[in-house]
């Protein structure tokens, strides 16, 4: 249900459904100064099933884009993000900033900014992910959450041409780098348990870092998964594909890389 209650200087609207339960405020003469508020205690969204065109939307902003929200439970097609919140304003050259954008959980912590830039239609998005719990996160956003950290963050800056809903892979170019601490990675097929588990007897065999080993209890292969110290890449994106020139694991037992 829609409620409606006018004010004098403002319009509040008051939803309640399944999916989504909150407010939107709305002054009557909406502006940078003045934006719409909206605030919801849940806010949950479902990818349209119907195909979009392929060319580029057409925008044409107006104050009405000038937004503060705060969402308290944001879920898109089950992937639950936590607390959403940001402030979209327009800019003078008619382009669209969300300045901040953050979202958060238990799990994790994003803290990011996306511009439009409508002179060359060019949509930059950057910012800082941290999580505290990696196999959780990942999970949560239905990816595979066999790499777990309780120290993980992530920078990126990435661009597309096209407003920031002309998402798309294919057109998707940037940097981004990560860094994982004392993690671990677990569901290894058995032939790289087992050339782990060689690893491990030759590392031992390794008389300089044998006090260490003793102190830690041998505890650098875990069951069914390996232990690392370290885990760090740098890449950059050109048109969806990944390119690197450094990305590496660190491990008592193993050492891997990619170039």
């Amino acid at each position: 249900s829609v409620r409606y209650t006018p004010y004098t200087n403002y319009l509040l609207f008051n939803i309640i459904s399944n999916n989504i339960i909150g407010n939107i405020n709305i002054p009557k003469q909406v502006s940078v100064n003045k934006p719409i508020v909206a605030k919801f205690k849940k806010f949950y969204l479902k990818a349209s099933t119907q195909s979009s065109p392929n060319k580029q939307q057409q925008i044409k902003l107006n104050n009405y884009y000038n937004v503060n929200f705060n969402l308290a439970d944001f879920r898109y097609n089950q992937i639950k993000f936590g607390a959403l919140s940001g402030k979209m304003r327009t800019t003078n050259s008619n382009g669209l900033i969300i300045n901040p954008l953050n979202a958060q959980s238990a799990n994790y912590k994003l803290i990011s900014q996306i511009a439009w830039n409508n002179i060359n239609n060019m949509t930059r998005f950057k910012g800082q992910l941290t999580s505290t719990n990696t196999a959780k996160f990942l999970a949560g956003l239905g990816l595979s959450g066999q790499v777990y950290s309780k120290n993980a963050n992530a920078k990126f800056d990435l661009q597309w041409r096209g407003f920031p809903t002309d998402f798309k892979l294919s057109n998707l170019n940037g940097n981004y780098n990560f860094n994982v601490q004392n993690g671990k990675i677990s569901g290894l097929s058995r032939s790289t348990n087992a050339k782990l588990g060689l690893g491990t007897i030759i590392t031992s065999l390794n008389i300089e870092s044998l006090p260490q080993r003793i102190t830690n209890g041998f505890r650098d292969k875990g069951k069914g998964g390996l232990n690392f110290k370290k885990m760090e890449g740098n890449f950059t994106i050109k048109n969806g594909n990944l390119l690197t020139q450094r990305a590496y694991l660190e491990s008592t037992v193993a050492y891997i890389s990619l170039k």
